[in-house]
């Protein structure tokens, strides 16, 4: 100041000096220390970011896999809609009623779908195995042992087998699930910062992804949407039966058989999945909770010893189903054959069954 306040002003010869200051930029403390405390500051930063990812979009895929389970905003189940589309497919596909109706009469199908129904009559305890050849009504029979249950999900693992990659396995998973958006890039991104944060550091940050950490999170969050559906059931029973004026002593911790979740895993273990032990450890603990009940169908002779060992304190119910017979295939060929006029004349004689037999 002293300085200024002799010299501004002066002239020197033919130039007259005017003083003036540059404002020293300093920076913030607060910036100051995060640039010295990069070591830590930066894997906070970058989980910081992921968490805020998983609070914005965690919410929004337990909606979508909750809405996927009881079919609330689909409007393919809306009355009118869905007999429209259904009518739409019968006429474009040209299928009628009476193949379906003859499923029934194979041997020991009928029996088999009545004994799979009585059993998700009841609280889950273990998983229920469908098992048989291919062709043998497997999926026939689970259908309509679920036909009258108000949420059923399925899982086709032979869809899930025929990607090529764990990451394409996993994406698979999640459309079937309903579990969306899904964010293939997150794990790339979390990979990458994790090697950098151990360039930089030395550590491991420990928030790389990995397509079977995904996986237990697509389960983890149809295990939560299965859990808030059985607690609102238990809420409406509970207020159903206070404003009825009935007595709490009896159990309001048992929802009714047709509340209760179904889980298919179609064509399970027929081929090989590189999240097999994931989804079947996950299934053993939802059936052991009491959240669902658990049907898998396999061909595979060694299937059920699988699902044994993933839950080996409650024996799994085993259904067994076989081929047809020569007599029930020609009748089936029949009906799929033989426009319907013609298939109340036409019966499979003795002559036609000798020829199947040999």
């Amino acid at each position: 100041t002293s300085a200024r306040n002799c010299v501004h002003g002066d002239v020197v010869g033919t130039t007259k000096l005017l003083l003036a200051y540059v404002r020293e930029n300093r920076e913030h403390v607060a910036v100051q220390w995060i640039k010295d405390h990069s070591k830590f500051m930066i894997p906070l930063a970058a989980a910081a970011l992921i968490a805020a990812i998983y609070a914005v979009f965690d919410p929004i895929r337990e909606f979508c896999v909750e809405n996927k389970i009881t079919h609330r905003f689909d409007l393919s189940h809306v009355p009118l809609l869905g007999d429209v589309r259904r009518a739409a497919m019968r006429s474009l596909l040209r299928r009628d009623s009476a193949p379906q109706q003859d499923m029934s009469a194979w041997s020991g199908l009928t029996d088999q779908g009545s004994r799979l129904a009585s059993i998700l009559d009841e609280p889950p305890e273990s998983f229920v195995v469908v098992s048989g050849p291919h062709g043998s009504g497997k999926t026939r029979v689970v259908e309509q042992a679920t036909a009258g249950k108000k949420y059923c999900i399925v899982v086709d693992a032979r869809k899930l087998a025929a990607e090529h990659s764990d990451l394409e396995q996993m994406t698979q998973l999640a459309r079937q699930l309903g579990w969306w958006p899904v964010f293939n890039s997150i794990i790339s991104i979390t990979n990458a910062v994790d090697m950098m944060v151990k360039a930089t550091t030395g550590s491991n940050a420990g928030i790389s992804a990995t397509p079977e950490s995904q996986v237990r999170r697509i389960l983890e969050t149809l295990a939560l949407a299965l859990a808030n559906i059985r607690q609102r059931r238990l809420q409406l029973q509970a207020r159903e039966r206070e404003h009825e004026g009935r007595s709490f002593s009896e159990s309001v911790h048992t929802v009714p058989s047709a509340d209760i979740p179904v889980i298919v895993l179609d064509n399970f273990m027929d081929k090989s999945i590189a999240f097999t032990p994931v989804i079947l450890d996950w299934a053993a603990s939802v059936v052991e909770a009491g959240l669902a009940h658990c049907v898998i169908t396999t061909s595979s002779i060694s299937g059920y010893h699988e699902v044994q060992r993933a839950q080996p304190q409650s024996p799994a119910s085993l259904v067994s189903l076989a081929d047809a017979s020569p007599i029930e295939a020609i009748s089936l060929l029949q009906h799929q054959l033989a426009p319907p006029n013609l298939l109340q004349q036409t019966t499979p004689d003795s002559s036609s069954v000798e020829s199947a037999e040999s």
